[in-house]
């Protein structure tokens, strides 16, 4: 076939795919049609100038893939576009290994983002952490790869090792980590007294049944005197939304909005308080980091929003969303966000960006003077040193934090 015809087949059909996916996440007003085609005509046009002047001839199945992901990474972290050619291995990969490093990754500025490494993880062992940039993974450079060949990457062997390169805030150069595979456990509930009348349960995964035992940790708590409640969402990156939703009901009221999901339809799912076995009476103070995300966002905006508990600690990751995979015709894979999970005020947990996304805390802990003062503090600590050390004293003050507003609710209701 003539190279022309070739690319004009390969225009139609990317143009084709476009409007169908674009079409979708903007609507069919008068107004986004117009803006939409003019923005294909564009396209159209620098696809057929790199056909005709590029300097050697572009493999052009190559370059509509690149474009294609960069399409789909533009629309949020979670979506993924794999081409035809590479999904066997994806599905072989996940199919067939199970063992993994624990942790959860996003798409952000293009590269391999790490939104958490899980309690008791290969990941968290190795000191991943929330806001690392993964630069190359399995020697792969990860703004050439889409979420879901990442995520398959991390599959492989029990006890192989995963290769990455990571990119790190206050680090001069990345840095290299070989992580071993393993099988991974769903790390337990905790439940503690931290001092007279003040427990604390911190939930490290939305597992199922999750609900279940922080009913039954809650009862093992309140057969003493229990008068104020930490509940720990910090780490907790992973499980299911239904126990999210299970865990809200146990401390709201019935009748209270838990939360919705709704669709591009503006279709929406509500889940409301009912009146079984609520516990809305105990004060609670609700421990949040930028490593908190999907169902237990949810849990901590139905909280917050009902006023039943303050906020302490760090805004939360913000992707709180479900996703749904389809094949395409030449057996491409297409993963995208179809439902967003809202606030109980309706607002979606995962906005259109990052800085619009994620659930605000009351207090905010550490403030910008507390990390400045401590990295002036302990200037002969290394890199690695100073980081732990200043993740060990984050988490203490945040804890303390809680302590001393259940400390302050106390007093002034006696």
């Amino acid at each position: 076939m003539h190279s022309k015809s070739r690319l004009a087949i390969l225009v139609v059909s990317a143009l084709f795919v476009a409007y169908a996916l674009v079409g979708g996440m903007l609507g069919t007003s008068d107004d986004s049609e117009v803006r939409m085609l003019k923005e294909l005509r564009i396209f159209s046009d620098v696809l057929s100038k790199v056909q005709s002047d590029y300097v050697d001839t572009p493999d052009l199945n190559r370059t509509l893939a690149g474009a294609f992901q960069g399409l789909i990474d533009a629309l949020d972290p979670q979506c993924s576009y794999v081409a035809a050619d590479a999904v066997p291995g994806v599905r072989e990969r996940n199919e067939k290994y199970k063992a993994g490093i624990g942790v959860i990754l996003a798409k952000r500025f293009g590269y391999g983002y790490v939104v958490a490494a899980l309690d008791g993880s290969p990941a968290e062992a190795a000191g991943l952490r929330s806001g690392d940039l993964i630069e190359n993974l399995e020697g792969k450079l990860t703004s050439e790869l889409s979420l879901a060949e990442m995520q398959s990457l991390l599959h492989g062997p029990e006890g192989a090792p995963v290769e990455l390169t990571v990119v790190r805030s206050r680090n001069t150069e990345p840095i290299k980590l070989s992580v071993a595979r393993r099988a991974l456990e769903t790390p337990p509930l905790q439940a503690k007294v931290l001092e007279s009348e003040i427990g604390y349960i911190r939930i490290p995964d939305f597992f199922a049944g999750a609900g279940d035992q922080v009913a039954a940790k809650l009862r093992m708590l309140s057969s003493g005197k229990l008068s104020g409640l930490v509940l720990d969402l910090r780490g907790a990156a992973s499980g299911q939304f239904d126990e999210a939703v299970r865990i809200a009901d146990i401390f709201l009221p019935a009748g209270k909005q838990i939360a919705s999901l709704r669709d591009r339809h503006q279709k929406i799912n509500d889940y409301v308080a009912t009146d079984e076995g609520s516990d809305s009476a105990v004060p609670m103070v609700v421990l949040t980091a930028a490593s908190t995300t999907g169902a237990a966002e949810v849990l901590a905006a139905a909280l917050k929003e009902n006023g039943r508990a303050e906020l302490v600690g760090e805004k939360t990751s913000g992707i709180a969303s479900l996703q749904k995979e389809m094949e395409l015709e030449d057996g491409a894979l297409l993963v995208l966000t179809t439902q967003l999970f809202c606030t109980p005020g309706g607002t979606a947990i995962q906005g259109e960006n990052a800085k619009k996304s994620g659930v605000q805390p009351h207090q905010k802990v550490p403030d910008e003077g507390f990390v400045t003062n401590f990295y002036y503090q302990n200037p002969n600590l290394s890199g690695e040193e100073q980081y732990s050390r200043l993740l060990q004293e984050v988490d203490n003050l945040q804890l303390r934090r809680a302590v001393e507003i259940l400390r302050a609710a106390l007093k002034k209701a006696a």
